[in-house]
């Protein structure tokens, strides 16, 4: 089956023919690929997007659904902000939580399974365990009180 071409394409021009995608070099066309169901992957050249399980992407990567990565991500531009609750280590026993109930406001931090530091709504800071401060404490007057109360006194 002869493949009918389009006439006077431009460098970087698509041509698509069965299941077969063929791109314009500006002297011959090149095959690159079957064509993708458009609701699973969606490359749109015209704007530099591609979209999976998303028809219509309106960033670079715009992905419905889950993310499986194995690797790092590197964030070059402004970071934007997760949608989770928690940042976890692999076996989930040390982590930071921003909240155990909604709307609670409290920001937690654990180890080993257990709390070790909160900060509540409040701006309270409890820490459980001892504290090591290497440094001196800046922003009060006396901070002898603060020694004697961080000594058990």
């Amino acid at each position: 089956m002869a493949i009918n071409f389009p006439d006077n394409p431009t460098i970087g021009d698509t041509y698509t023919s069965g299941q077969r995608t063929w791109r314009w070099d500006g002297v011959s066309w090149n095959a690159y690929g079957i064509v993708p169901d458009p609701t699973v992957l969606r490359i749109d050249s015209v704007n530099g997007r591609v979209g999976v399980n998303n028809s219509s992407p309106t960033t670079a990567l715009d992905v419905d659904g889950d993310i499986n990565l194995t690797g790092n991500i590197t964030v070059g531009g402004s970071y934007v902000g997760l949608s989770s609750d928690s940042i976890t280590d692999a076996d989930n026993d040390t982590k930071i939580q921003v909240e155990e109930s909604a709307d609670e406001d409290t920001i937690r931090f654990d180890t080993a399974g257990v709390e070790r530091m909160n900060i509540n709504s409040g701006g309270t800071v409890t820490i459980s365990g001892d504290l090591s401060v290497t440094g001196s404490i800046s922003g009060v007057e006396d901070p002898r009180p603060i020694a004697l109360m961080m000594m058990g006194a």
